[in-house]
């Protein structure tokens, strides 16, 4: 799915019809879930279009009543269901942008130490 807006983009696992209503679906098959899911299902839902390789066709992403992981485990799986609303999908905006500035900024924010009585970097 691609979110030409926000420049976001990703691989949505499953749109499901289930008992009438229109599930947007993440599979999950570590131990545990976490709330960052759905950060990640907030994203797939704000999505522009699904693209499809080897077209260029945009198509229609389905609107999504409600939202969850799939949760696949030795034992069997559990459907999970997640809130996703728009402060949710501002939460995945704040963890991108936190993300890039972990990745370009945040690398010259540490100067080098101060040499006591001088008031100036080490050299």
């Amino acid at each position: 799915v691609a979110g030409l807006k926000h420049g976001h983009f990703g691989t949505l696992d499953a749109i499901a019809a289930i008992d009438g209503e229109t599930w947007l679906l993440d599979l999950k098959t570590g131990t545990g879930l976490y709330a960052e899911t759905g950060l990640q299902i907030a994203a797939y839902a704000s999505a522009d279009f699904i693209g499809r390789l080897g077209t260029t066709r945009r198509f229609r992403l389905p609107r999504a009543t409600r939202f969850g992981a799939v949760h696949v485990r030795p034992e069997g799986a559990r459907l999970i269901e997640y809130r996703v609303d728009p402060s949710t999908f501002a939460a995945f905006l704040e963890a991108r942008r936190l993300y890039a500035w972990q990745q370009g900024p945040a690398k010259s924010v540490i100067g080098e130490p101060v040499i006591a009585g001088t008031g100036s970097a080490a050299a």
